[in-house]
């Protein structure tokens, strides 16, 4: 999704590194289970990369990881992602995408489903 981000890239192969050693295996591709977000931070380029995410979803199921929320003085001791949050709550509530996701090609479920 962004393979010019050196820092994003440089956290994705992290993430893979753990896994694998951890002892990680492929998924069954069967089940058409997709991932998607670790590198989709709350940005200027978010709403525009999120919509253009939604316009190339493969078929199937897609997890999309992403951490909207408030600004919160206590939470900003502890991490400095309080303005990507709140400007990720601002996208993912925006008319764009709530118009994008009322067209009937994606359906939005949560873990409980």
């Amino acid at each position: 999704m962004n393979p010019f981000d050196v820092g994003a890239t440089a956290r994705k192969l992290l993430v893979y590194l753990a896994w694998r050693s951890a002892g990680g295996t492929r998924p069954d591709r069967s089940q058409s289970v997709q991932f998607a977000g670790m590198s989709l931070r709350g940005n200027s380029h978010f709403s525009a990369r999120l919509l253009r995410l939604f316009r190339d979803l493969p078929a199937g199921t897609t997890e999309l990881m992403v951490h909207p929320g408030h600004r919160d003085p206590e939470v900003g001791r502890f991490t400095g992602y309080g303005d990507g949050r709140a400007h990720e709550l601002l996208t993912l509530t925006s008319s764009a995408v709530r118009e994008r996701l009322g067209r009937e090609d994606i359906t939005l479920a949560t873990f409980a489903a």
